[in-house]
């Protein structure tokens, strides 16, 4: 006999990454599992595993994930952004020459006044880094914010075509564009046409409705001149009152428009008071 002499099994290795993952599992420690995984760089193990877990170590998970590996793929940033709420501060550090990816990611995953506040922020960058109005009246159409995009338009319709040999005339095509333009886009997102507008928007609309009723349109002229904003240029006034008058009673809509003038009760004097008063005097 041998005596039972026979050789012993040898003693197993120290459990590595993949055993204490196994061993994780086995008892439903989910957190231990998925520190397991990043430990050996199995990131979309990690993933999964934390989906098992539960919300909150999906979550820590997650950002853990982004973190480490944003830097070797950029566009987990915008996943980042997404996922942990962080749209702000991806509209505030996106690089200007992608704003309508930065726009259609806000289109998507913002949500109510969060896009309407981060589409207008957006459009302000682009007017103050950038100088670009066009397309930052793009974004503040977007946001809903009509006046900010009007007053790009505005700047647009006052445009004057350089005439040889005598003075600048308007652009009436541009003028018309704009009048075309603010006339939609207002009726689109429900802005009454005779609300408040920009600073010099009133009289860019009489100057419309002026032209219209050079051609003999006084009824569409009148509804171009109806008033849309505080301080308006005295020409606008003028231009209601005597479209109102000039328009058949049959056709007029609504009461007549405020005078434009101040009226002053004149008042006559007897011939001969200028020359009697000093004659009294004198007496």
């Amino acid at each position: 006999g041998g005596g039972g002499g026979g050789s012993r099994a040898p003693e197993p290795s120290a459990p590595g990454a993949e055993e204490n993952l196994k061993k994780a599992l086995l008892v439903g420690d989910f957190a231990t599992a998925v520190e397991a995984a990043f430990s050996v760089g199995q990131y979309d193990d990690a993933l999964v595993l934390a989906h098992c877990g539960g919300p909150e170590l999906l979550k820590r998970t997650q950002e853990r994930y982004l973190a480490q590996r944003v830097a070797e793929r950029p566009f987990l940033k915008v996943v980042d952004a997404i996922i942990g709420g962080g749209l702000e501060n991806l509209m505030a550090t996106s690089n200007l020459a992608n704003w309508r990816e930065t726009l259609a990611i806000l289109l998507n995953y913002a949500q109510g006044q969060e896009f309407a506040a981060l589409a207008e922020k957006l459009g302000d960058r682009l007017r103050t880094e950038l100088d670009d109005a066009h397309s930052a009246s793009l974004c503040y159409i977007a946001a809903r914010q009509v006046d900010k995009a009007l007053a790009h338009w505005l700047l647009l319709a006052e445009k004057e075509i350089p005439v040889a040999g005598g003075p600048p005339r308007p652009d009436t095509v541009a003028l018309q564009e704009f009048v075309e333009r603010v006339s939609v886009l207002r009726r689109v997102v429900g802005v009454n046409p005779g609300a408040p507008g920009p600073e010099g928007l009133s009289d860019a609309f009489a100057k419309y409705a002026g032209l219209l009723a050079g051609q003999g349109s006084l009824g569409l002229a009148s509804l171009f001149a109806a008033p849309s904003e505080a301080g308006e240029e005295m020409a606008a006034k003028i231009l209601r009152d005597r479209l109102y008058h000039a328009t058949p009673l049959n056709q007029r809509q609504g009461g007549a428009p405020p005078f434009p003038f101040t009226a002053q009760e004149a008042t006559a004097q007897p011939a001969g008071a200028a020359t009697a008063q000093p004659a009294a005097a004198a007496g």
